[in-house]
C-alpha cells in the first residue's frame, strides 16, 4: 500500500486539493485575469475545479500575498500545473429554415388525415353525403363561417378607413381561432391557411403574423390536452408568410389526393375539395381561366344528373367568379339556368335554398351595378326571402355577409 501511495504522489494524483496546488493556481488565475482571460486548470492532467481551491484557502486561511509575490508567476507555477483557454460555448440550435416549418406542417396534416380515416374518426356513409369528422360538426362548421366572416368584414372596414370595426372584427376571428385550434371538423385547417393566406395578400401583414402567432401560441398549450390539430400548429409562428400561397395549394391538393385514396372519387366530399381547391385558384387572380380551373360540366351531367349538387356546384362557382371579376352581363345571362335547376330540389330544401340564395344574389348584384334597378330589386328580395327560409333548418349563418349588402343595395334602389 506504501509503495502505491508513493507512486501515485509522483504521478502528482492527491484526494485532496494540496496548499502548493491552491497558491500556483490562485496565482496564474490571478494573472489570466488581468488579461481577461477565461481559465480551466489542470494539475496532473486532472481538471481541477476553482470553487474547490477557493474552500480549501477560506478554510485553512491561506494569504497569497504573504506566501510569494506574483512576481516571476509563471516561473513560480509548479511543472504539473496546466492552464488553459476553455473552447467557445456551442452556438444555439437555429432556428429552422422556413421550408422545414412548410414540410413539418404538411406532414403533420398528411398523418392526421390518413390516421383519422384509417382510425374511424372520420367516418364515410355514401357518395351523396359528407363524411362525418367530428361529434360537435354543426357548431364547428358555425365557428369556421364566423371565423371567415369576421375577416372579411375587418378587411371592408379596414379599407374604408374605419378601424375601430376592423378592429372589433378582427378581434372576434381571434376568439373563434380559439375554439377552432380544439375542434375536429376536417374543413378547419384549410380555411384557417386559406384566410390567413387571404388576409396577408391584402397587405394587412401585421395581423396576419399577430394572429399567426396566436394560432402558434395557443396549440403549444391545447397539445398538451390531447387537441389532434394542435401538434400541427406547434412552431407555426416561424413559417415565411411568404410560403402561405404555396402551402394552400399543396394543402387542397392534399386533401382532394387523400379523399381520393380513402372514400373514392365519386364521394361528394371529395368533389367538394376538387372545387374548394378550384375557387381559391379562380381567386387569386384574373388571369385564372374559369373553364380550366373548373370540372367540366356536361360529364357530371351525364354522370349524375343535371339537377345533382356537383354540377350546381360548378355553376355555383362560376356565378361567383364572374360576378367578382365584374362581368354582370354575363351573369345575369347564366344566373337564369341555376335558379331553374335549384328550385326544382323540392326533395331537398337545403340545397335548393341554398343554390337558389347564390343565383338570385349574384344575379340582383349584377342588375344593380348595370343599373336594372326593377330586376335588381326583385332579385334580391328574392334572395332575402330564401335566406329567411335558409334560416328555420340551418343555424351557421353563412350568408350573414351577403345579407349585409343586399340591406344596403336596396337601401340605395
Amino acid at each position: 500500500t506504501k509503495q502505491y501511495k508513493t507512486k501515485i504522489g509522483e504521478w502528482g494524483y492527491f484526494k485532496n486539493t494540496r496548499r502548493a496546488d491552491a497558491v500556483a493556481i490562485l496565482r496564474e488565475k490571478a494573472l489570466r485575469k488581468g488579461s481577461e482571460k477565461q481559465s480551466l486548470f489542470f494539475v496532473g492532467q486532472r481538471p481541477v475545479k476553482i470553487w474547490n481551491v477557493e474552500r480549501h484557502v477560506q478554510r485553512y486561511k491561506v494569504q497569497i500575498s504573504r506566501e510569494r509575490s506574483l512576481v516571476n508567476t509563471r516561473k513560480t507555477t509548479m511543472k504539473q500545473l496546466v492552464c488553459r483557454t476553455p473552447p467557445p460555448a456551442e452556438r444555439p440550435l437555429q432556428t429552422p429554415e422556413p421550408w422545414m416549418i412548410t414540410e413539418k406542417f404538411l406532414y403533420g396534416l398528411d398523418g392526421l388525415i390518413r390516421g383519422s380515416f384509417e382510425s374511424g374518426a372520420w367516418k364515410f356513409f355514401d357518395n351523396e353525403r359528407l363524411i362525418e369528422s367530428s361529434p360537435d360538426t354543426v357548431r364547428e362548421q358555425r365557428r369556421i363561417m364566423t371565423f371567415l366572416q369576421s375577416i372579411d368584414q375587418g378587411r371592408a372596414a379596414a379599407q374604408i378607413g374605419d378601424n375601430l370595426l376592423a378592429g372589433d372584427r378582427w378581434r372576434l376571428a381571434f376568439l373563434e381561432i380559439e375554439y377552432l385550434m380544439k375542434g375536429n371538423y376536417h374543413d378547419i385547417i384549410p380555411n384557417v391557411i386559406s384566410k390567413l393566406n387571404d388576409l396577408n395578400n391584402w397587405g394587412f401583414q401585421g395581423v396576419t403574423t399577430m394572429l399567426v402567432k396566436h394560432i402558434a401560441s395557443l396549440c403549444h398549450e391545447y397539445q398538451r390536452s390531447g387537441h389532434q390539430i394542435a401538434p400541427i400548429f406547434v412552431g407555426f409562428d416561424r413559417i415565411d408568410l411568404r410560403s402561405l400561397d404555396g402551402l394552400e395549394e399543396r394543402i387542397w391538393t392534399m386533401f382532394h389526393s387523400i379523399f381520393s385514396t380513402y372514400v373514392g372519387s365519386q364521394c361528394y366530399n371529395t368533389f367538394v375539395m376538387k372545387m374548394d381547391g378550384a375557387k381559391r385558384r379562380l381567386r387569386r387572380g384574373e388571369r385564372e381561366n374559369i373553364d380550366e380551373c373548373l370540372p367540366s360540366l356536361a360529364p357530371l351531367e351525364k354522370e349524375f344528373g343535371p339537377m345533382n349538387c356537383r354540377p350546381l356546384d360548378v355553376l355555383r362557382l362560376r356565378l361567383e367568379t364572374l360576378s367578382e371579376r365584374g362581368q354582370y352581363q354575363q351573369v345575369t345571362e347564366e344566373a337564369p339556368l341555376l335558379i331553374q335547376r335549384a328550385d326544382g330540389k323540392w326533395n331537398d330544401p337545403w340545397q335548393r335554398c341554398y343554390f337558389l340564395i347564390k343565383a338570385f344574389y349574384c344575379a340582383g348584384s349584377a342588375h344593380f351595378y348595370l343599373g336594372n334597378l326593377e330586376s335588381a330589386r326583385h332579385h334580391l328580395n328574392q334572395a332575402l326571402y330564401l335566406d329567411a327560409e335558409f334560416c328555420k333548418f340551418d343555424s351557421s349563418d353563412q350568408f350573414n355577409t351577403e345579407r349585409l349588402h343586399m340591406h344596403e343595395k336596396l337601401g340605395i334602389l
